[in-house]
């Protein structure tokens, strides 16, 4: 989530300012979103293929390995793999709902700040921060459930392996219901999902309400 929100702020602050080609690299960041997910986590699973892949293959032609490693295979660069290719199919996302929130914000605001003398860093802390918190509050929030049932992504590429090192709850739940049979734990696990979804939405609601950031 950290990195999604990150680089989709910077993503649309960059493409907020009008020049040439701004259409195109917008298209470009919609590609990951637009994006079936089961066929975009095949190909990133065929890139990190130990005896095929690209990923080695780019790795050995740098000299930053002498032979191919399983990306996959090893439950640290597993869960690094998954966790990027679930950042690449969120930060559109991310980017796009911001940069509609971005260009909300009248330039009259800036251009007042300039006169007054603000940096440019004074002026996102004081004018784009407050303005965009409410998209950015919805926004991150979606982010976040989405982020969580994770499911297409994980189950494609590593199946919860290697040793469990990618299992998330939601493959578990899969697991049991449609590897074990075990309809009551899965139910039961789903319940939980539920529970917490809703528990965190409500206190993340709740606090940034308290703080007098959204209405």
């Amino acid at each position: 989530m950290a990195g999604k929100t990150i680089i989709g702020l910077g993503l649309a602050l960059l493409l907020k300012p009008s020049f040439k080609g701004k259409g195109i690299y917008r298209f470009l960041v919609l590609i990951p979103w637009a994006t079936p997910q089961v066929i975009g986590a095949v190909i990133w699973k065929w890139f990190f293929n130990g005896q095929y892949g690209m990923f080695n293959f780019i790795l050995i032609s740098l000299g930053l390995v002498s032979e191919r490693i399983s990306v996959l295979g090893n439950t640290t660069s597993a869960f690094l793999a998954a966790m990027g290719v679930d950042m690449w199919f969120g930060i559109p996302f991310m980017t796009m709902v911001l940069l509609a929130g971005l260009q909300a914000i009248p330039d009259e605001l800036y251009d007042a700040a300039a006169v007054d003398g603000a940096t440019g860093i004074r002026q996102f802390w004081t004018i784009t921060m407050p303005l965009l918190l409410p998209i950015f509050t919805v926004a991150t929030n979606l982010s976040i459930v989405w982020t969580f049932n994770s499911f297409n992504v994980i189950q494609t590429m590593t199946g919860g392996g290697p040793v469990g090192a990618t299992e998330i709850l939601v493959v578990r739940t899969y697991k049991e219901a449609f590897g074990r049979y075990d309809i009551g734990m899965a139910a039961t696990y789903s319940t939980v999902i539920l529970i917490i979804l809703m528990l965190f939405s409500v206190l993340y609601w709740r606090l940034l309400r308290q703080r007098g950031e959204i209405q």
